[in-house]
């Protein structure tokens, strides 16, 4: 939801603000949403690092994050960037397959093609490649 301008206060925790497009868009160099959130927690507000069971904190922002873009998604807040339905709709006319890669969770993915992509036919073709856990110099990555 950060493209929307994430406000962590409706979820419960007042005292993390709002993630502006600019605070965003320096914290895109962070793959994963999860991660995200912790880069973010270390840089604005790491008395909360010390202070908290740090992995339950960030997947509960992290869920409620996920939960709250998926609302946004069915009401229509978020839109599929110009251009890509056309392309993926020219795809299929011509025969070839798409696929779907993308750091984000799958419930993201879902959302986006029951509601977004609907209309393009891409739930029955593509392949859905969304973030799941990889294991990098012996310590488990992305989202669990």
């Amino acid at each position: 939801m950060e493209r929307l301008g994430w406000d962590s206060r409706a979820g419960g925790c007042a005292n993390l603000g709002h993630w502006s497009l600019e605070r965003y868009r320096v914290l895109l160099k962070v793959s994963g949403g999860k991660e995200r959130i912790r880069r973010f927690l270390a840089e604005d507000h790491p008395d909360l690092l010390a202070a908290r069971d740090v992995d339950g904190f960030v997947a509960a922002l992290h869920k409620d994050k996920t939960r709250r873009y998926t609302e946004a998604v069915i009401a229509g807040l978020v839109e599929i960037r110009p251009g890509v339905a056309r392309q993926l709709g020219e795809a299929k006319a011509a025969g070839l397959k798409t696929a779907i890669v993308t750091t984000t969770s799958r419930a993201n993915v879902d959302a986006l093609l029951q509601h977004r992509l609907a209309g393009a036919q891409l739930q029955r073709q593509a392949l859905v490649l969304a973030l799941q856990p990889v294991k990098l110099g012996g310590v488990v990555q992305g989202e669990q």
